[in-house]
């Protein structure tokens, strides 16, 4: 039993006991004996990490079940009345546990690593046993595609995959069909639109349906779409330059005050990107380039001044990166494509790689 508020411990605690094969289950620290003692009883608490405050409410439960019981404090010392705290226990990876330490092997269809209750509302209060069986990923594009090619390839079970929420890039229809044709039992696909600098701006509800577009604006943000000519604001179904306004967006860079100028701008933030209405953001070339091994590409500008073969280039990336990184093939482009703010053209890029990288031996 978590006996205790929201708190970093809380986090660690719960994680602990789910690898420990355990079952967790969440009370209210400021609950009284009374209160305390149906879900006590009901979940069979042997072990509970209280806050302080909880532990002479607890006490009484417990003296009152007569049964054997642990009672840990999660607070500091000189408020434990006497109970072990947190820093009296053993943590996997201090040097002063052993390394043989067995875990036991989770089952995660049947296991339970959650017991929460309901509020009692509707008649009596019950506990609702919830499996170690995940129901919702995070995924990009780029996993989906993979996870579509190596379906037939795994040896895991995800039948009870329910709902995926994807990010960094738009998914296409025929990814979006291909997902839901390779994997029937997932009913939801959300879309999620933001940035690194901003975190979530907009997401789609869950539908089984396909949808271009990319969701509902976040709680606490405003967003306007600036044309790239006048700079003045349009309205719904037109083009232009996507701006966003709140307290969770407008964070700067580090060391780069210019940047952190060009991009917020008064009250607004400049995403960079453009609002264009009923047309697909993602490139379809994208899973064609996944298919052929993932081969980095690369498209440089050469100096006038200091001339270099692309093998001299590919060879001083190749020695100064990780494997996955190193180029396969350098191209040499009199210029790069951008859009009219200034973002870079990715998806020609795309397509002049997939031409270049197809032709590869």
């Amino acid at each position: 039993m978590l006996c205790m508020d929201n708190s970093p411990q809380a986090v660690y605690l719960f994680l602990a006991v789910s690898l420990a094969g355990a079952v967790a289950c969440t009370l209210s620290p400021k609950l009284y004996a009374d209160e305390m003692h149906f879900q006590l009883v009901e979940s069979d608490c042997r072990i509970a990490f209280a806050d302080p405050m909880a532990i002479p409410e607890l006490q009484k439960v417990f003296r009152n079940l007569n049964k054997p019981h642990r009672i840990m404090c999660a607070g500091p010392r000189d408020l434990s009345d006497g109970y072990p705290i947190i820093e009296d226990l053993q943590f996997l990876g201090d040097s002063s546990v052993s390394d043989d330490v067995m875990l036991p092997r989770i089952q995660p269809r049947h296991d339970i690593v959650y017991l929460p209750f309901s509020s009692g509302i509707h008649g009596k209060r019950k506990g609702i046993l919830t499996t170690h069986y995940v129901r919702t990923l995070y995924l990009s594009p780029m996993i989906m595609s993979m996870m579509i090619t190596e379906a037939e390839n795994h040896e895991y079970s995800i039948e009870d995959l329910r709902t995926v929420i994807s990010g960094s890039a738009a998914v296409s229809k025929d990814l979006f069909d291909d997902f839901r044709e390779t994997f029937p039992y997932v009913r939801n696909i959300i879309s999620t639109y933001g940035m690194t600098e901003t975190g979530l701006i907009t997401r789609t509800m869950p539908s089984e349906k396909y949808s271009t577009s990319c969701g509902k604006l976040a709680a606490n943000l405003s967003l306007k779409v600036v044309d790239l000519i006048n700079g003045r604001v349009v309205g719904p179904y037109q083009k232009g330059v996507i701006y966003v306004k709140g307290v969770s967006v407008m964070s700067p860079y580090l060391n780069n005050e210019e940047a952190t100028r060009e991009q917020i701008r008064g009250a607004w933030r400049k995403t960079g990107e453009l609002q264009w209405t009923a047309m697909e953001i993602s490139d379809p070339h994208c899973s064609v380039v996944l298919r052929i091994l993932q081969k980095p590409v690369a498209f440089v500008v050469l100096d006038k001044e200091k001339p270099a073969s692309t093998k001299q280039i590919m060879d001083y990336v190749n020695e100064r990166v990780v494997r996955y990184k190193r180029l396969a093939q350098v191209n040499v482009a009199q210029t790069l494509p951008r859009s009219p703010c200034g973002s870079l053209l990715r998806r020609l890029l795309a397509q002049a790689a997939v031409l270049n990288v197809c032709n590869m031996p």
